[in-house]
């Protein structure tokens, strides 16, 4: 979530949790009544410092805070988990890159704040712990009360426990983190189930898009499954990323939306059902549009996830929201689509990822063939079946 401050400064920041927001807006109040402007004109030019100044005025009043207690407390939370994740963020936001040398996509970024709340709140000192307290063993520990007590999905504790050695491995390069005496935090994963691509036939998807609530969220899990388009990418499409002429969808980087990867700049045909999706928006939007197509879903990642989730619960079938992509890929596949075709559409950085789909298909008309075959076949007349031992 993000607060907004407007005091003796304008501030807008992100934080982890609404909690974290009071605490940030409670800080600001007090800084302000206590008159230190200095304070909020080094929280005005550099951001990051509100949490040593948050975690300060806990044991310390406003007015007593000085410059060489912050500095200290500042040099005191680098060494610890949340100071650290908190450097690597902002670098991150910064234009940091990758080591595939791209800069960190909006969900990406999103994604590793979901898994360090998780983290944090894991730890029994939470963003206080020492980085020498964070070992492979308490990531195991972690992992093991994430899909046992949490009964969290092993793809998902995976996940979580990659974005924490992500941060250790920025922190060990020289030229990035530059931390001293930290190394990579080595360790295994956990086994997935395989084959959890799993695609969807229309009409049971549309059975459950008639159960979305609000109905505002229909329109955009609608384009989801007619443009197997991923959730960022929908989220933070504008409709200058609209084009009635080719009937296509323009995905391109842009200052709110990164793409996954560079090959995830495309084109998105725009089928008829979309087409019709899109005329109803626009019409709604008025006469050349600007902005997102949907600006109240650019708030929040979960605002579609969640109401989706409600609709499928409701129609008693378990079909993610991802699986709409998957849903679509096959569509394409089964449509007349060739692999290299649908792997343009979908925006997959390799074409082993959409072969994946292809061999499905493949697999599954051959165990139909196979069905088909068994069911037509002759009934064979009884056979004696004797024993050759006994045969004179």
């Amino acid at each position: 979530m993000r607060v907004r401050w407007r005091g003796l400064i304008s501030i807008s920041v992100s934080v982890a949790s609404e909690k974290d927001g009071h605490d940030v807006e409670d800080a600001l109040r007090q800084l302000k009544e206590a008159g230190r402007k200095d304070l909020l004109a080094t929280i005005s030019k550099e951001p990051d410092w509100l949490p040593e100044i948050v975690a300060l005025l806990r044991t310390t009043k406003a007015r007593a805070i000085s410059l060489e207690a912050l500095v200290k407390a500042r040099q005191a939370a680098a060494n610890t988990v949340g100071g650290a994740y908190a450097a690597w963020k902002t670098w991150c936001e910064n234009g940091g890159e990758n080591r595939r040398g791209t800069k960190y996509s909006a969900s990406t970024l999103e994604s590793y704040a979901s898994a360090f709340t998780a983290f944090f709140s894991f730890l029994p000192s939470g963003k206080d712990t020492a980085l020498e307290g964070i070992t492979p063993a308490v990531l195991n520990a972690w992992r093991r009360h994430m899909t046992g007590a949490e009964k969290r999905t092993a793809q998902l504790a995976n996940r979580h426990v990659m974005a924490v050695q992500a941060l250790w491995t920025w922190m060990s390069d020289p030229a990035k983190g530059n931390y001293q005496n930290i190394q990579p935090l080595r360790l295994t994963q956990l086994a997935e189930p395989k084959g959890d691509r799993r695609a969807r036939n229309k009409s049971e998807i549309e059975r459950v898009l008639a159960l979305v609530s609000p109905e505002k969220w229909r329109a955009p899990l609608s384009l989801l499954m007619e443009t197997g388009m991923r959730d960022s990418e929908l989220r933070f499409l504008r409709w200058q990323d609209v084009d009635l002429v080719r009937r296509a969808f323009v995905l391109v980087s842009h200052e709110g939306r990164l793409m996954k990867t560079t090959s995830s700049e495309r084109l998105v045909p725009m089928t008829a059902e979309a087409l019709a999706v899109i005329e109803v928006l626009k019409e709604a939007a008025g006469d050349n549009p600007k902005g997102y197509v949907f600006p109240d879903a650019t708030l929040n990642r979960y605002t579609l996830s969640q109401a989706w989730r409600r609709a499928y619960k409701k129609a008693g079938v378990h079909i993610r929201e991802h699986d709409l992509r998957h849903s679509f890929a096959v569509r394409l596949l089964q449509g007349g689509a060739d692999v290299a075709t649908t792997r343009d559409v979908l925006g997959h950085s390799s074409i082993s990822t959409t072969d994946r789909y292809a061999r499905e298909i493949d697999q599954s008309k051959k165990l139909e063939r196979a069905r088909q075959a068994a069911e037509v076949a002759p009934v064979l007349p009884q056979a004696s079946f004797s024993d050759p031992a006994k045969t004179p």
